[in-house]
């Protein structure tokens, strides 16, 4: 079984089971990410999505690469904005 650590949106440490990675087809990660196989396609094309293109025609894709490209930019909650904006006001007597 493969684990990956990851934050959550509160920088928490968070364990992901990732089970035994096979890695998936372009159909596959479509379904895995619920998007349509031509949008995924155009991502590959313009590199905003992690793939691998070991012999240089079918496209693959790593479900943990994917999880964490889903997780890479989490959006800060009211609560967190107010409290770092709190924390600046603080630190530079604003």
């Amino acid at each position: 079984m493969r684990k990956i650590e990851l934050a959550d949106a509160n920088n928490e440490p968070v364990t992901v089971d990732m089970g035994i990675e096979k890695p998936l087809t372009i159909e596959e990660a479509a379904e895995f990410l619920d998007m349509k196989k031509s949008t995924l396609y155009k991502m590959t094309h313009r590199r905003e999505i992690p793939f691998s293109k070991p012999h240089g025609k079918k496209i693959y894709f790593s479900k943990v690469e994917l999880v964490r490209w889903m997780l890479g930019k989490p959006v800060k909650t009211r609560s967190q904005i107010d409290d770092e904006a709190s924390s600046y006001v603080t630190l530079n007597n604003v």
